[in-house]
C-alpha cells in the first residue's frame, strides 16, 4: 500500500507556482497538491466525469485543505481499501 513518501511530485508545466502528485485507484484518482512556499497539502479525488466526494474523506467539499503528510496517508490508505487497489503513482 503507498504512502505519502512514495509520491512523486512534479511542478507544474504552465509554470504555476505549485506541484502535483497523482495515484490512480481504478476507480477513482487522488490528485496531492502542494505550493511551492507551503508545508501543507491539499487533496482532490476524481473520477472519469470529474470531482467525486467519498464519506470519511472529502464528503463536504472537492478539495481537502492543509494536510500534513500523516493526513494524506490516511487519505491514501482509505482509497486503497475502500477500492481494494494499492494505488499506482502516475
Amino acid at each position: 500500500m503507498l504512502r505519502f513518501d512514495d509520491l512523486k511530485f512534479v511542478d507544474d508545466p504552465d509554470g504555476l507556482p505549485f506541484a502535483r502528485a497523482r495515484v490512480n485507484y481504478e476507480l477513482y484518482e487522488l490528485s496531492v497538491v502542494k505550493g511551492t512556499a507551503k508545508t501543507l497539502y491539499e487533496a482532490a479525488i476524481l473520477t472519469n466525469k470529474g470531482w467525486a466526494r467519498l464519506p470519511g474523506i472529502n464528503e463536504h467539499d472537492d478539495v481537502v485543505p492543509y494536510l500534513s503528510p500523516k493526513k494524506v496517508t490516511a487519505i491514501m490508505v482509505k482509497l486503497s481499501s475502500l477500492t481494494m487497489h494499492p494505488g499506482e503513482i502516475l
